[in-house]
């Protein structure tokens, strides 16, 4: 996911104004969107693909936008597993 440095600092080798790519499932990167030092780009779609209709075989399997979705989708769908961490494709 791409974010804007806009802490005052430099920060993930970006001066400030800069955009990064980073994993939005790294906790230091939640960290540092809750202090104010990364702001999300804006227009973004995230989407993940379900890791277990993929190795179910389905044909179209689903994606989601959202680690609640994917979460809700686990506990429908795959009530015997986990909902994996977040990883966008």
């Amino acid at each position: 996911m791409k974010y804007t440095v806009a802490g005052a600092q430099p920060a993930y080798d970006a001066q400030p104004g800069d955009e990064v790519n980073l994993d939005p499932a790294d906790a230091g990167v939640s960290l540092n969107v809750d202090a104010g030092v990364l702001v999300p780009v804006a227009g973004q779609v995230l989407k993940m693909t379900c890791p277990a209709c993929v190795e179910q075989g389905v044909k179209r399997p689903v994606k989601f936008g959202s680690p609640d979705e994917l979460a809700e989708h686990y506990g429908e769908k795959h009530p015997a597993l986990v909902a994996p961490d977040w990883k966008e494709d």
